[in-house]
């Protein structure tokens, strides 16, 4: 209801208006039935002002551009401020598509001249009526913390029209990507809709996608009008990459042949997988855990297995949308473990057996593990011995057993010789490797010995190196016993060591004093003199070796050369408890030039306690 007021007349004592009322509205039809009327009113209250006019008066009401109302014998009476209604008209407005609808009027009378209210008078004006509802509003589910209406693609979401009327239908379709298609016609409250897969196809990088829902309303076969939404729809999480094959085999060479299986500390896996993405992804990572250790690509080579039993090969592939898919193998690694010598030791014995420093045969302490792993077919030990200088010669092999512990006594031959020292070896061996392990027999007891060629003396041993001091006694040990020939027992342990200027100083707690000077060096040969047939170094040059200190009496002195030509030593002096020995190198015939020497004196003695 409204209404619309002008005032007019002398004095605009007169009051002339429009008033509509919207009766009703069909949604349907898309009408609404408006009634108009035009008024005239006398407003200052005087009846003796007031005027009235009859059957001469034209009046006329228009509506939305058509007159509705006419006359031209209207009575008109305004005294005593009667309201006076002009022209009335009831009708239905047919809105717009939109429900919308603007409607002009307009009124029209002439009153006779000689009064205030003389002459023609005309109003106007353009009123709105109410919107009548139109085009249905479609929504879908709408998920709880969004925004927009979204749904799981390949699930089935229901779009409601939420329609102005009960008669209306409607067309649904929707656009996404390159694609369109009807949802559904002749729709009235709601339809389902199930989103068809493939639109995974079209977003193979992403985890959703923006569409479009269009829902045209009718009513009967008339078009309403289009309403659309946004939804948003993403790829659940079903869809994921697939892994079509995960081949695993050894990738050490002959050990999958040899042992018909993986081995602890020796197999490698070759690993390779298939996999693909879905709805079109594509495979963008491929990660691989073996034993705490990722590993990554299609294929690879694995590290060395560090654990037996069952192991698991869990593989997990990554697509371009970020999902992934996991698989795990499981293969079964035997357990190894490398041959282990834990005791090894030989000594001399006799034509008994029994233990003897002059024996000639050979006694073997063994303990050792070795992995069962290759049923003997590979697993062996090699005993063997000779001198240290010569090429050794296997005296015991064979197969070795998964343990072993024992002794064994050996007569060789030939029988090993109390004047020559030993070395004994063990190498135990399996597919993998080979371990060895050395012990040395020394030679046949005696208290102390000079080598034959005058160069080494010895201690508990057959003098037979070319190192000026050697024995078969442990004399870097703390202590250690000799024995007299009357069965007695006495200690020869040491009781200091040092070096000083190049001269090692050892004392032993029976009393003895070694001290030994090693000299290095080139002599010039012009200054030599001729000595009888033979040559000598004059003064000058003279090797004066300044070591003896801290003995109680002259000590016994030995000294040895070696040198790059044929040299002799010609003692100069003799040594006293202060005095060191001075000594010329004499040689057959002169060389001219330098020659390279290397002088080793040694001092044997007492010191004073």
């Amino acid at each position: 209801m409204g209404t619309y007021l002008m005032k007019i007349g002398t004095g605009n004592v007169y009051d002339y208006w429009f008033s509509w009322t919207e009766n009703s509205q069909n949604i349907d039809s898309n009408v609404t039935n408006l009634t108009v009327k035009l008024y005239l009113k006398r407003n200052d209250g005087y009846a003796n002002s007031s005027y009235r006019a009859y059957n001469d008066l034209p009046i006329s009401l228009s509506v939305d551009g058509s007159v509705r109302y006419s006359t031209s014998k209207a009575n008109i009476d305004t005294r005593n401020s009667k309201t006076v209604e002009l022209a009335s008209w009831t009708g239905n407005i047919t809105h717009n598509a939109d429900g919308k609808r603007s409607v002009p009027l307009e009124g029209y009378f002439k009153f006779p001249s000689g009064t205030t209210l003389s002459g023609a008078w005309t109003i106007s004006t353009t009123i709105t009526l109410t919107t009548i509802p139109r085009a249905s509003s479609p929504s879908c589910v709408t998920y709880p913390n969004h925004t927009q209406d979204v749904g799981d693609i390949g699930g089935t979401i229901t779009i409601h029209m939420n329609r102005a009327s009960s008669n209306f239908t409607h067309t649904v379709s929707y656009s996404w990507a390159s694609k369109n298609a009807t949802i559904g016609t002749g729709v009235t409250d709601n339809v389902a809709w199930t989103i068809p897969m493939d639109f995974c196809s079209d977003i193979p990088a992403a985890v959703g996608g923006w569409g479009t829902i269009t829902v045209d309303t009718y009513s009967g076969s008339t078009y309403v009008g289009s309403k659309s939404i946004s939804f948003y729809a993403h790829v659940p999480s079903s869809v994921k990459p697939s892994i079509s094959n995960v081949s695993i085999s050894e990738a050490t060479a002959g050990l999958a042949t040899k042992f018909g299986g993986y081995v602890l500390s020796k197999s490698k896996l070759a690993v390779s997988i298939t996999a693909g993405g879905a709805y079109g992804s594509t495979v963008s990572k491929y990660e691989t855990r073996i034993l705490g250790v990722t590993y990554y690509g299609s294929s690879f080579t694995s590290n060395v297995l560090t654990q037996s039993g069952t192991v698991d090969v869990t593989v997990t592939v990554y697509d371009s949308r970020g999902a992934s898919c996991t698989h795990t193998e499981q293969i079964s690694v035997m357990g190894y473990a490398p041959p282990t010598i834990i005791e090894f030791s030989a000594w001399r014995i006799d034509e008994y057996g029994n233990s003897s420093d002059q024996g000639t045969r050979i006694a073997v302490n063994l303990k050792y593990t070795i992995s069962s792993l290759d049923e003997k077919n590979n697993r062996t030990f090699d005993l063997k011995y000779g001198r240290s200088e010569n090429t050794l010669s296997s005296f015991s092999s064979g197969t070795a057993e998964i343990s072993y512990s024992g002794t064994q006594k050996f007569t060789v031959s030939p029988e090993i010789s109390t004047d020559n020292s030993y070395i004994i070896s063990f190498a135990l061996s399996d597919y993998f490797q080979t371990v060895i392990e050395t012990v040395s027999i020394p030679t046949g007891f005696v208290l102390w010995d000079i080598y034959r060629t005058g160069k080494g003396l010895a201690f508990g041993k057959v003098a037979e190196t070319d190192e000026l001091i050697d024995s078969a006694l442990p004399i870097q040990a703390p202590y250690f016993y000799l024995t007299n020939a009357l069965g007695e027992q006495y200690s020869i342990g040491i009781e200091s060591r040092s070096e000083n200027d190049g001269v090692t100083f050892t004392k032993y707690r029976d009393g003895t004093l070694i001290q030994k000077c090693v000299l290095i060096g080139k002599w010039a040969t012009t200054d030599w003199e001729q000595w009888g047939s033979l040559y000598c170094i004059s003064d000058s040059a003279r090797i004066q070796a300044e070591f003896l200190s801290g003995f109680i009496s002259p000590p016994a002195v030995f000294a040895s050369i070696e040198s790059d030509y044929t040299l002799m030593l010609a003692n100069a002096g003799y040594a006293s408890v202060t005095e060191s020995p001075a000594y010329y190198a004499l040689r057959p015939s002169a060389p001219g030039g330098e020659v390279t020497y290397k002088l080793t004196v040694l001092a044997i003695g007492r010191w004073e306690e």
